[in-house]
């Protein structure tokens, strides 16, 4: 095996580590802003906080695209999902993106990527209560 290509299949490993972080990052400072959004300067310069949710935390989006994807086994596209979000009221764009967490899920072992964007629950999602912790944990 040529070295270069022996050196690019040793540090994949230590990429997938680097990427893991970097998505964990992401999805923490997503919530952060998600947080800060509820809050608000009025005219006079008093802090209020805003009447509606900008975005919508990722532990509740997990558990919400877990719902729907129970809800119908079978083959799901991120589209798909992200419509189904939106028929219940919950933005799909803000926060964490639908894809990282679907991309989170499969790694987790909850979904299985078929390829192009489809999903599909795992027997490990299939069998779980989506109340459980072991479940959502993020």
């Amino acid at each position: 095996m040529p070295p270069a290509i022996k050196a690019i299949i040793d540090a994949r490993a230590e990429i997938e580590r680097e990427v893991d972080e970097l998505l964990r990052q992401l999805e923490a400072r997503q919530e952060l802003l998600a947080a800060a959004a509820r809050f608000e300067i009025d005219e006079q310069g008093e802090l209020v906080v805003s009447g509606g949710e900008r975005g919508t935390p990722a532990a509740r989006k997990r558990e919400l695209i877990l719902g729907i994807m129970r809800e119908r086994p079978g083959e799901w596209t991120t589209r798909e999902l992200r419509e189904a979000l939106a028929e219940r009221g919950i933005d799909p764009e803000a926060g964490t993106p639908v894809k990282n967490i679907l991309w989170n899920f499969a790694k987790e072992g909850h979904v299985v990527s078929k390829g192009n964007g489809v999903y599909e629950l795992s027997a490990l999602a299939l069998g779980a209560e989506h109340d459980q912790p072991e479940v959502l944990a993020a």
